[in-house]
């Protein structure tokens, strides 16, 4: 299978590029640095482009892209690049798969993790970005 990776080289987008090729997919990261891409994961296939670059033709020969992008210190980025890739996808046959954390899990008594993180004190300077992941899920 052939899948693309956005955000390969943060700590999720690497966890499944390893776990790709131990799998034997043919994998390719998008990054905007190869250079880290390397040192972080060895050589590989890596296309330099920021998630805002990527247009349709990039993704179309793929079976499936992963979106592992995140950005921690403006969350709000988060829910753009997902509007972003929501129109690159536009036409494609090729399956996505957004990778939003765990805030919009379920839990034992039926509500979701962010609920109770919500009620954690002191959550203002962290809770923006379990809150926009849970945004984008409800978009999707």
């Amino acid at each position: 299978m052939k899948i693309a990776i956005i955000g390969t080289t943060g700590m999720a987008g690497r966890a499944v590029y390893k776990e790709a090729l131990i799998r034997g997919h043919q994998v390719t990261g998008f990054v905007r640095n190869p250079e880290r891409a390397v040192k972080l994961l060895g050589k590989g296939n890596f296309i330099k482009k920021s998630i805002y670059q990527i247009a349709s033709v990039n993704l179309a020969d793929f079976d499936v892209v992963i979106n592992a992008f995140t950005n921690h210190e403006n969350p709000i980025e988060n829910f753009d690049a997902l509007a972003h890739l929501l129109r690159v996808a536009r036409g494609l046959k090729t399956r996505f798969i957004f990778l939003l954390g765990a805030a919009s899990l379920e839990r034992q008594d039926g509500k979701m993790l962010l609920d109770s993180l919500s009620e954690l004190p002191n959550n203002e300077a962290w809770i923006r970005e379990p809150r926009y992941g849970v945004n984008e899920l409800y978009v999707l």
